[in-house]
Formats: C-alpha cells, sequence, structure tokens
C-alpha cells in the first residue's frame, strides 16, 4: 500500500475469468502476464503479484460495497445526550482551549451545542463547540481506557476524530485514535458527571443521541452568562465596578473577565430576571418607569415589573440585540455576592480558607503633607497565595517637617471552607 503516483505500478486491468464468468482477474499495467494472487485462504494471508495459472486464487468476485453515508449522521449543531438521562446534555465548561467536558443540566447555554463535521467520506466527524468552535479531544491524544475527554484548538489530529455509529439506542460515538467509547463516568447520569473514553461495552452509557438545535432558539435559564452586544460584539453589560449596592450603574465595556459581567438568567412566571454574579442584584428600570430612554440599573430584586428589562421603543436595530455568550473568568480574585473567591481561569471558583488583612497608615511629611491608608490583603487557597491591594487613599496638605509614621492598624484573620 502506498500514496497515489499515477504510476502503472498502481494501475489494473480487470477481466471477466475465462473460467469462471462470475469471477475476475486483476492483471498488473506492467505487464499483464501477472495477477493479484491469494497466498492461501486464512485470516492474515498476504495477496501476491505471480504469474497467471488460471487458478482459484488468482480468481475475484466484485462484491457492491454497502454507502458508509447512507446511515450516517448530518453535518449540523446538534445537543447530544445520553439515552439513560435525556434531561441533561454534553456541555463544555468554558470558552478557553483546555475547558473540561461534562454531563450537565440542560439549560440552553451556548456551551450545549456542538457543530457536527464530517471528515472525508464514511462516518468519521469532528465534533466543534458551536460557541467556541474548540474541538472535542481525547486528552494527550492518550489511547488507554479511562482518559479524560476536554474541549481544545482544533488542529485536525485523530484524537479529535470520532466515528458516530448506530446501534439499537441512538449512537455509538468512537474514538477514532484509539477505538475507545464517549463514556459517562461511572456510567452516572448526575448533573455534572464527567465525559471520557471507555473501552467499548454496548452499555447506556456508551449511547447518545444527537438532537438538531438552533443555538439562539432561546435564553439560557439559571446558567451563568455574558451579554454581548450586538453592534459591538466586543463589549458587554456589566454593573459599574461590580459595585453592590442597589441603584449602581449599568453599562456596556470591554470584556474584563470578571463577574461584574456575569449574569444568571431566572425564569420567573412569563419573564425572566437577570441577576448579576458579583452583587446578586438583578437588571432594573430606573424607579420602575415606562418613558422610553430611561436608564437602567442594578437594584435588588423586589418582583416588580420594572425588573424585566426592556425601555426603549422597539426599532429592531443592532443596539437592541444581545447575544448570551459563555463566560470565561480570568485567574485571580473574583467579586461575588457576600464576599471574594478564587479563580483558577480554568472555569472553577473556590471559597477562602485562610484572610489576613492589615491596615497600613503612613504619613510623609516633606513641603507635603501626605497621609496614606492602604488596605492589604493575603488570601490563602488550595495551595494559591495572592497580596490583594482593595483601597488606597491619599489625602495632601502643605507641611515642612520629614517624617515618615507607621501604624499597624489592625490584624484579623477568619476562615471558611470551600
Amino acid at each position: 500500500q502506498a500514496e497515489y503516483t499515477g504510476d502503472s505500478s498502481q494501475q489494473w486491468y480487470i477481466r471477466v475469468s475465462a473460467k469462471n464468468k462470475n469471477y475476475v482477474t486483476i492483471s498488473s499495467a506492467n505487464d499483464q502476464n501477472y495477477v493479484l494472487n491469494a497466498a492461501g485462504t486464512s485470516n492474515g494471508t498476504n495477496v501476491n503479484l505471480v504469474r497467471s495459472s488460471g487458478e482459484k486464487a488468482q480468481r475475484w468476485k466484485l462484491v457492491p460495497a454497502a454507502d458508509p453515508n447512507e446511515n450516517a449522521l448530518a453535518a449540523g449543531t446538534y445537543k447530544i445526550r445520553n439515552v439513560a438521562g435525556q434531561s441533561r446534555v454534553i456541555a463544555v465548561e468554558g470558552r478557553v482551549s483546555g475547558a473540561n467536558v461534562s454531563y450537565s443540566d440542560e439549560n440552553n447555554a451556548r456551551s450545549e451545542f456542538f457543530n457536527v463535521e464530517p471528515v472525508g467520506y464514511g462516518s468519521l466527524y469532528f465534533i466543534k463547540s458551536a460557541a467556541s468552535g474548540l474541538s472535542l479531544d481525547v486528552y494527550g491524544g492518550n489511547t488507554a481506557s479511562g482518559t479524560n475527554v476536554w474541549a481544545y484548538t482544533p488542529n485536525n489530529t485523530i484524537a479529535q476524530m470520532w466515528r458516530i455509529l448506530p446501534t439499537d439506542k441512538g449512537y455509538a460515538v468512537m474514538s477514532a485514535n484509539a477505538d475507545l467509547a464517549l463514556d459517562l463516568y461511572n456510567g452516572s447520569t448526575a448533573n455534572g458527571t464527567n465525559i471520557w473514553v471507555y473501552d467499548q461495552n454496548g452499555t447506556n452509557a456508551q449511547k447518545w443521541m444527537f438532537t438538531e438545535a438552533k443555538m439562539d432558539e432561546a435564553p439560557p435559564i439559571n446558567t451563568q452568562v455574558i451579554i454581548r452586544s450586538k453592534a459591538v460584539p466586543s463589549r458587554m453589560i456589566e454593573v459599574r465596578d461590580g459595585a453592590g449596592n442597589p441603584g449602581a450603574a449599568i453599562q456596556l465595556y470591554d470584556e474584563r473577565q470578571n463577574t461584574s459581567q456575569v449574569f444568571t438568567v431566572e425564569k420567573y412566571g412569563q419573564y425572566y430576571r437577570i441577576v448579576n454574579m458579583a452583587s446578586d442584584n438583578v437588571i432594573d428600570i430606573y424607579n420602575g418607569s415606562k418613558d422610553a430612554n430611561t436608564r437602567a440599573w442594578s437594584y435588588t430584586w423586589n418582583a416588580s415589573s420594572a425588573a424585566q428589562i426592556v425601555q426603549a421603543e422597539k426599532t429592531g436595530n443592532n443596539s437592541q440585540k444581545w447575544l448570551f455568550d459563555t463566560p470565561t473568568l480570568g485567574k485571580g480574585w473574583q467579586k461575588v455576592a457576600g464576599g471574594y473567591r478564587y479563580s483558577d481561569g480554568r472555569g472553577n471558583l473556590f471559597m477562602e480558607r485562610s484572610l489576613r488583612t492589615a491596615h497600613l497608615t503612613i504619613t510623609i511629611r516633606a513641603n507635603t503633607f501626605l497621609p496614606m491608608r492602604l488596605l492589604w490583603e493575603t488570601r490563602y487557597i488550595n495551595g494559591y497565595t495572592e497580596d490583594h491591594i482593595r483601597r488606597m487613599r491619599i489625602f495632601p496638605f502643605p507641611i515642612s517637617v520629614i517624617y515618615m509614621w507607621c501604624i499597624i492598624i489592625s490584624m484579623a484573620e477568619s476562615r471558611s471552607e470551600r
């Protein structure tokens, strides 16, 4: 077997056998006296080229092959659910390459939609997140049963190719890398169950349904999103500075990868409320006004009709259109309602294990008087340590004496569980 070059050594004559018209002989274009010959009849026997003698080992029957595309899954956008737990779907936990893949409650998040793209001819496909374009990938290209599946930058390697094959229930999704099946960890259908590849065993944990879906048919419910403007997709709605006070401004801003721009859409009767992750307040119309051009703000939920945001005459232009996208939080401390959490930059937030706070007052007197109050914090979380300057105030006054005065005002420590 070799790459096709067009050379005569790769070309063959196929003729009806003179001894049995139900069979053919296959002779070389280089020398028609030489034909393909089966050296034996056992499994794995070599096929070689020998001088024609008319023997049965040199006769072949051409049988029409089944069309591999006859039962193949059509290219398109799908949600992927397991036959044993159909209220949940496969979802990607973020938009960054290396994001994990899990089996999660269905809520119309963009992370739940996948583009299935055929690779050439037959049942081989790429399966890519419709939100980020990341490909379902076998971690590290490993071939061991029990290897994790994650979402990774498309690279057209065999670790990102999948065979989607019909079964008695749905489809088996087999890695082209090692013929391992896409599988629910330990066969569990619980919310958040990890997805891996495992030896094929025919259980329901390895049988999947592909449901055609349109990504923007309905808003994502009870899941964290960022809300991009269609007019300026690089900018999104945020609570200014993540302020927790009722009445904080709502604005459009470049992506910061912090919780001031992350919201949860919650169903409330026939309406929705939009809750900010940093403040736990909702998007609200100022004073419940019904006038056009009334500003929106962040306010405590009070079940009033003003909490459902719409406040302009409908024009249909892009400034009134919004895209619900999957958030990616940057690495570091993130403000959430009631405190701070440490983000590992991969979609995981951790609670504080230890917190030390010191208030440091420094007074410098030269030809100016400069008292400076600094709030310094160090937090320790699961091996992470981060010094965090929270507040600095400077008040200049004229004076002539030079000296420095430092006072440690307070030292406190608190603990909480993850």
